[in-house]
């Protein structure tokens, strides 16, 4: 009944490739061979997720941003196999929802988004770690000052604000001193190992009171709706 007479379908299930695998056989036979099938994954190449399939045409990856509903990016990977016109169909549908779709010129782990969040998150850890500001410092930091300038400017924009030769220096200075770190760094697995994952625990960066959890969820989505409209403004 979930997928009868669907057009699109997005499959947004836990990062278990042998899951996903399964539940595409699954709806394959029930769909039309035009029928577009997304998978929402950040995990794994679509040349995996697709292999399976009888129409791998028909296959794209859609990776949103949580809360999905409010953030505007979604990623669109495509395969050889992808149809131009599937990928051009769901661009035009994303754009119509007004999501801000971006199509990769290569499917690489972790895609852009991830990537940068991850280079981010490694040298926050290592700045906590080292001692020199605290986790909701660092937020401060990041919120209110990078953070407050990349809602309406991308780090490339910036750099040519500020004068790429500035950032040269920047970069030969700074780079060098960066964290190098290619395991997860003690700030998480120790936190993670004592059970504090978060707000689904009720402790990981901070400390969340019982009741708390949905004012602080709703504050969030108010935040991103203001800056929606902000930016369209823009």
């Amino acid at each position: 009944a979930a997928v009868d007479d669907a057009e699109l379908v997005v499959e947004a299930i836990p990062e278990r490739l042998d899951w996903k695998l399964a539940l595409y056989e699954e709806i394959e036979a029930l769909l039309p061979a035009d029928t577009i099938i997304a998978s929402n994954t950040s995990t794994f190449p679509i040349e995996a997720l697709s292999r399976r399939l009888a129409h791998p045409q028909r296959f794209i990856i859609t990776h949103f941003f949580n809360p999905a509903e409010l953030v505007p990016l979604v990623e669109i990977i495509t395969g050889e196999e992808t149809a131009e016109p599937i990928v051009a169909t769901t661009l035009a549908l994303l754009k119509r929802a007004g999501k801000k779709p971006v199509r990769l010129q290569k499917d690489i782990p972790g895609f852009v988004a991830n990537r940068l969040q991850a280079a981010l998150l490694r040298e926050a850890l290592f700045l906590i770690q080292e001692g020199v500001v605290g986790p909701a410092e660092l937020d401060t930091v990041v919120s209110s000052g990078i953070g407050f300038r990349w809602a309406f400017l991308g780090p490339l924009e910036i750099a040519d604000f500020g004068g790429l030769d500035t950032w040269k220096y920047v970069t030969e200075n700074l780079f060098p001193l960066l964290d190098r770190t290619t395991a997860a760094p003690p700030a998480l697995t120790e936190r993670v190992a004592d059970g504090k994952l978060g707000i689904k625990t009720g402790e990981g960066f901070y400390r969340y009171r019982a009741g708390e959890i949905k004012e602080r969820l709703e504050v969030r989505d108010a935040s991103f709706i203001g800056l929606l409209k902000a930016k369209k403004l823009k």
